[in-house]
């Protein structure tokens, strides 16, 4: 028994073509050409990630092995094996919460880090150190607008770190 991302990759594809329906054992093995542990292995891992639907039988006998009597991709195993992520990449959401603390360290670094002369960049820290904590909302907005007006740069910044490198 093994457990092989390309056997998982062909399984996927398999349950994906007959979605909505159940795929027995057999027909799994008849069309990806793996044997029944492998299959088995598989389908368990991907079972525990919610990427299918399996029953799962254990054997009576000594060996106490399990095999996947069927299996069905799951809507999250839909979008997990197309290219574009499904109504998950249109339905999700993501929050990112970026703490007071972790904007003035983001800040201070930043000034640091400066070329500005030592005296406006002692003002700076202090002034950012003392502010409180309803200035960065703000803070950060314009800062993104900053960066933004910078046309071509934040561009190619943002395909850097988005696209890996344009």
């Amino acid at each position: 028994m093994r457990l092989d991302r390309s056997d998982m990759r062909k399984i996927l594809e398999v349950l994906y073509e007959s979605y909505p329906e159940n795929v027995g054992t057999d027909e799994l093995v008849a069309q990806t050409g793996l044997d029944e542990a492998d299959i088995a292995i598989s389908c368990i891992y991907l079972d525990e990630h919610e990427l299918v639907a399996a029953e799962i039988s254990q054997t009576l006998d000594s060996s106490m092995a399990e095999s996947v009597v069927w299996a069905k991709i799951t809507a999250r195993g839909i979008d997990f094996i197309r290219d574009d992520g499904g109504l998950s990449a249109i339905l999700g959401v993501v929050t990112v919460k970026l703490h007071e603390e972790t904007i003035r360290d983001l800040l201070l670094g930043g000034v640091a880090a400066s070329p500005a002369p030592e005296a406006e960049k002692s003002a700076l820290r202090e002034a950012i150190k003392k502010a409180p904590a309803t200035a960065f909302n703000s803070v950060v907005q314009g800062l993104i607008g900053v960066a933004m007006s910078k046309g071509p740069e934040a561009v190619q910044f943002l395909a850097n770190h988005f696209l890996g490198a344009v």
